[in-house]
């Protein structure tokens, strides 16, 4: 279970070389993820080869975090999960009184509600499709990053490099991004949260180039649109707006994002969407789940650490690889989701997704319309 332990056994974090040791009584959190996936795809016969289906340990994180004197806080967290071991959260900050939050490390960028939640907390097996246009440029990279918050005022910032595992080939890219967010609305049974966010990204100066890419699950390595390796790209700008209004036991929300890819032979501009509803069947609300001084939903919870929770989930999701004579693909995704919450650390989720609409791309896209995806999770939190 999450524990707090106060200790006055030296903690020391080392970044770049820099140790910051504290001696006088720190205390840490210490938390651990776990969750099993399987997934199977349904009516694949049309790829060769076969869409790969199966189960695997896809998430086994154990997380440490804390503060030191002077109001120093830090965090360290490691993914044991898909057998390999690769660093989540390392950074260390500062955080005093009413003043910005300013932390230095391997963190998440500040842009989407959606890829800004912990996959603990979203409501879906898999986030949607319209997070593909994103994370590629927006995940969690080398940087500084401030934020803060008011009543009902959220904004974050920050100026990052590359992901601590990218192996570079040539100049880092580096970038930034920033979010705003409004909560005009904050009480137990109801929120209204309003953002907007924006970034700009130059990538790293290599022969590697860019991609973009959904997959339909972590394991299946299947995409249904793939823009191909994109060269001399000398720029990422993207702008977008999310909403998500919870009341009773019922919630709706939504984000939208458009792209525009400044290269040698031609601009490229891309979008992506998605609206999602749930709904709790045994009455609880999101509503006191919302963290204004993140600026997001927190995971369903009983009034009980024992309560059985049961809740349903619907998201509509767009992504759209296509520009004029360029065609990476274009595809619509509507997803189902059941939840059981067993207690406030164990939910057992069941996802089916049905691919819509599909349109350009390659051969696999055009094949993919009415492909089905039944997807399973197990987590546990601690």
């Amino acid at each position: 279970m999450n524990q707090t332990t106060p200790t006055h056994v030296a903690t020391s974090l080392m970044f770049a070389g820099l140790a910051i040791t504290g001696c006088a009584a720190p205390h840490a959190n210490f938390s651990e993820n776990e969750a099993l996936h399987a997934s199977v795809h349904g009516n694949e016969g049309a790829f060769n080869p076969a869409i790969q289906d199966g189960s695997e340990l896809r998430r086994a994180r154990l997380e440490m975090r804390g503060t030191l004197p002077d109001d120093l806080i830090w965090a360290a967290e490691a993914d044991f999960g898909s057998n390999k071991i690769s660093l989540k959260d390392f950074w260390v900050g500062r955080h005093e009184g009413d003043g910005p939050t300013i932390t230095f490390g391997h963190q998440k960028q500040p842009y989407s509600l959606d890829v800004e939640m912990s996959s603990n907390d979203i409501p879906f097996v898999e986030r949607g499709v319209d997070t593909a246009l994103v994370i590629p440029f927006v995940d969690r990279a080398i940087g500084l990053r401030a934020q803060n918050n008011s009543e009902d005022l959220y904004w974050a910032v920050g100026l990052f490099g590359e992901g601590a595992t990218k192996k570079a080939t040539a100049d880092e890219g580096f970038g930034f991004a920033g979010r705003l967010v409004s909560a005009p609305v904050q009480t137990e049974t109801e929120v209204l949260h309003l953002g907007v966010r924006g970034a700009w990204r130059r990538p790293e100066d290599g022969p590697g180039g860019i991609r973009i890419r959904d997959e339909t699950t972590n394991m299946s390595n299947f995409s249904v649109v793939d823009t191909g390796t994109l060269m001399n790209v000398d720029s990422v700008s993207m702008y977008g707006a999310e909403a998500a209004w919870a009341r009773g036991p019922f919630s709706i929300g939504g984000e939208f994002n458009s792209m525009m890819l400044d290269r040698m032979g031609g601009d490229l501009n891309f979008s992506s969407w998605h609206v999602q509803s749930t709904y709790s069947l045994t009455g609880e609300s999101r509503a006191p789940a919302y963290r204004i001084d993140q600026g997001e939903f927190k995971r369903l919870r009983g009034e009980k650490a024992g309560d059985r929770l049961w809740e349903v989930s619907a998201r509509l999701a767009s992504i759209d690889l296509n520009d004029g004579a360029f065609s990476g693909g274009a595809q619509d995704a509507f997803s189902l989701g059941l939840n059981w919450y067993y207690n406030n650390n164990v939910r057992l989720m069941w996802g089916y997704t049905t691919i819509l609409d599909t349109s350009g791309g390659s051969l696999q896209t055009m094949a993919a319309d009415g492909l089905d995806i039944f997807t399973f999770r197990m987590q546990f939190i601690f």
